[in-house]
């Protein structure tokens, strides 16, 4: 047990409980209160009747959710944080519908201040009284206190010696409340675009003018993987992630010739459409003492053991012509492009003779790679995706009334691109790319 907490005895009124807003609890690293009430009836909730049970077991935190759960903790959850909108605790309790217990993954949170303990289990209590007679003196040591609750009680007992003479006794209860800090967290968002059922990965962050090319790099070796994985009719706005990717890499040989720049100042201009940073709240007894931390930097090796920053997109297959279709390099069927074969950038499987690889996921890992000799494959496989995404995209839109053009012209134009494409690059030949690591 810990000895700091207040006797049961004390606390018998919920009243205690002051309700602190609506609190997320939708965590992936646990509940925002650990300790569900199995005990109470779904169907009889009300927030009156959670509080009593937590306050019966001596719990500082209470809260009610989805309209018939009811929760109690020592501490709030790691994750767990003030809702942004507060209309998110919108379900009436079963119990009583005129009262709000929370929301589908929203608690509806209380806190007993004189609950919260100072010590972990088994320490001595930080506080000590000193009573001589009257008045009393009360002195306290340990944290800065905030509101302090006494509580007296006196006992008068005759002594045996003077039936005259009474003794009366004292007793003081202090109990301290350690100040409550917060601690907010803003977490940048991982999904940098969001289209349809695809995100993209952040471009890294660049301050010259060699590293915005490589970020630029990546962001359009990205954009297969929008027109394969976004699904109609979002996969027609990947049209609008590559040509900020083009804008991206339009900006690294503009604004970064001998001066700085920076990711900040590109997006500033050019923002993403993706998903907004994350916001976490955390709430721990505030320290007395400053922890200082030192970051300790080491030098990486001369080669990454995982990846590298993906080399310049240009590919080396070859998009086909065919001016009855209106085809060409530059002005693919549906303006989707041959996906790029290119140099691997995974050091390992290079350093294995897989030296190409068909850039077709987001994450280059998950992407087919290829040694030298089966560089036509490699090519081969790049017109098959293409046809993919132009079959998927392009004359499906047209099907779906997305685009004005027929669906069987559509349709049409799709296979004829893709043989023609397979028949220009049967033979094509890599010219001695990627014999050295590209890192």
């Amino acid at each position: 047990m810990d000895p700091t907490f207040p006797s049961p005895e004390d606390q018998t009124d919920i009243s205690e409980y002051a309700p602190v807003g609506c609190w997320t609890d939708d965590s992936s690293q646990g509940r925002a209160l650990f300790y569900r009430q199995d005990n109470l009836a779904s169907s009889e909730m009300t927030n009156e009747k959670c509080l009593k049970s937590c306050l019966d077991g001596g719990f500082p935190f209470a809260g009610t959710e989805y309209g018939g759960e009811c929760y109690c903790g020592v501490v709030i959850g790691n994750g767990t944080a003030l809702a942004t909108d507060e209309s998110t605790c919108n379900m009436p309790c079963n119990g009583d519908s005129s009262q709000t217990c929370g929301g589908p993954a929203r608690l509806s949170l209380y806190v007993a201040k004189d609950l919260q303990s100072l010590e972990p289990c088994g320490s001595p209590s930080n506080t000590s009284s000193t009573t001589t007679g009257y008045p009393t003196t009360t002195t306290t040591k340990g944290y800065p206190t905030s509101p302090t609750k006494t509580t007296t009680k006196s006992t008068t007992k005759a002594t045996t010696s003077s039936p005259s003479t009474t003794k009366t006794t004292t007793k003081v209860t202090t109990t301290t409340t350690a100040p409550v800090c917060t601690a907010t967290t803003v977490i940048p968002s991982d999904c940098e675009w969001k289209i349809g059922k695809w995100c993209s990965d952040p471009v890294p962050d660049w301050d010259d003018k060699k590293d915005c090319l490589i970020s630029g790099s990546k962001c359009l070796l990205q954009g297969t993987s929008c027109f394969l994985k976004a699904g109609l009719p979002g996969a027609l706005s990947c049209f609008k992630y590559k040509e900020w990717c083009v804008a991206l890499d339009l900006y690294c040989v503009t604004k970064c010739i001998g001066k700085y720049c920076d990711k900040a100042g590109f997006i500033e201009k050019s923002p993403p459409y993706g998903l907004p940073p994350t916001t976490s709240t955390s709430t721990y007894p505030c320290p007395t003492t400053v922890t200082t931390t030192t970051k300790t930097t080491t030098t990486p090796p001369p080669y990454p053991t995982d990846d590298c920053p993906p080399p310049n997109p240009t590919g080396i297959c070859i998009q086909p012509t065919n001016k009855w279709f209106g085809y060409g390099p530059g002005k693919p069927v549906g303006g989707i492009e041959l996906p790029v074969v290119t140099c691997n950038n995974i050091w390992g499987d290079w350093k294995n003779g897989n030296i190409f690889k068909l850039y077709t996921d987001k994450d280059s890992k998950k992407c087919p790679s290829y040694p030298v000799y089966q560089f036509p494959n490699a090519c081969a496989d790049a017109c098959k995706s293409q046809y993919e995404q132009c079959e998927d995209v392009y004359a499906e839109s047209c099907k779906m009334g997305y685009k004005t053009y027929s669906y069987k012209d559509a349709e049409a134009a799709c296979e004829a691109q893709y043989k023609d494409c397979l028949t220009v690059n049967k033979w094509v030949k890599d010219n001695g790319h990627c014999t050295t690591w590209d890192c």
